[in-house]
């Protein structure tokens, strides 16, 4: 197999062989995929789906190697990325798999539109292949792909990334205009904070916790500001309360909460997700590039990932075999 350099420069060679310039479209209706933009730099079949509705064109990009992947893995995370795509589209949709004990990127979607009507083209193709192996999922929070995700797959759990849950609630902070407060005090810092922990509670005790900590910052700090904050994060994630019971938060408590996850070992950030796309935009090193120049990373991208996908599975193959010629020796030396 070769090295990872090995394979990065003979990736360079490729980019400066393959000159052609094609016509730039100006939008997703006047874009016609080359062929070999169809394929990854292996020969093999990289264009999965082309669907085109009107203003919502939805192009699907994986390999028969990761749709393998994607049927055996037992947690899946989703994420959108949005400066490095081109013009003509809104972001870059990329769903991640966990196995091996590793995560890896396996299915690529180009997005002109990020509605839940464009979400579903995408869920609904990939829905032949995820099996009931497919135990949980992992997201930002984005609504339309929430729901999408939700109508395909209701009974596989989905669950927000806890760092932007956290993200959520200090731009709260921010907005609300608590900086100086949550800076300049420990006591008041650590009880913002505490919402944060809210996401570890048994889910069913998140109301009850939440209240406890509304009354020690409504005593804490006695303003406008915190009362407006407090309003918003109920309205949220929690729900307004009434006489009858409790509104329906924004993000039930059910999407945002962490406990079972961490009580199944499964990662509770979107953080691997993440460094991919700042990796991929790095490699673009550009904002909104042409379409021919982004997919020629994305080919590029998929060969990288595909080769570490290729070492771990030898790894655990060997690893495999190893164990098992250790306990056919143990079963044969050891007699009783």
């Amino acid at each position: 197999m070769p090295s990872y350099d090995s394979l990065q420069r003979t990736i360079q060679n490729i980019r400066q062989r393959r000159n052609t310039h094609y016509r730039i479209p100006t939008s997703t209706q006047d874009f016609i995929i080359p062929d070999e933009f169809k394929v990854t730099n292996r020969g093999i079949r990289f264009l999965l789906d082309d669907t085109q509705i009107t203003g919502q064109r939805v192009i699907i990009f994986s390999t028969d190697d990761a749709l393998n992947i994607l049927s055996q893995t037992n947690s899946i995370f989703f994420d959108g990325t949005f400066s490095v795509v081109p013009d003509i589209f809104y972001q870059l949709f990329v769903l991640h798999g966990f196995i091996h004990g590793q995560i890896f990127p396996l299915v690529y979607v180009l997005m002109e539109r990020k509605t839940k009507e464009s979400y579903l083209i995408v869920w609904r193709k990939l829905q032949e292949y995820i099996t009931e192996n497919l135990t949980s999922a992992m997201c930002d929070f984005e609504i339309a792909s929430i729901q999408a995700f939700n109508e395909t797959f209701p009974q596989i759990p989905i669950t927000g990334c806890y760092y932007h849950f956290c993200q959520s609630i200090y731009r709260g902070i921010q907005r609300f205009g608590l900086v100086t407060s949550y800076n300049e005090s420990q006591n008041i810092r650590i009880h913002l904070r505490m919402l944060s922990a809210l996401a570890f509670c048994p889910p069913q005790q998140v109301s009850n916790y939440y209240e406890i900590l509304e009354d020690q910052l409504n005593t804490l700090l006695q303003s406008n500001s915190i009362r407006q904050f407090l309003d918003y994060f109920e309205e949220t994630y929690i729900g307004r309360f009434r006489r009858t019971g409790r509104d329906e938060p924004r993000f039930p408590i059910v999407l945002w909460n962490q406990r079972l996850r961490v009580i199944d070992h499964l990662p509770h950030t979107n953080n691997n997700v993440e460094g991919w796309h700042r990796a991929f935009s790095s490699i673009v090193d550009a904002s909104h590039p042409s379409i021919y120049t982004f997919l020629k990373h994305l080919k590029n991208k998929e060969s990288l990932v595909s080769a570490r996908i290729a070492r771990e599975q030898s790894i655990n193959i060997n690893d495999t075999l190893r164990e098992r010629s250790i306990e056919n020796q143990l079963g044969t030396d050891f007699t009783f």
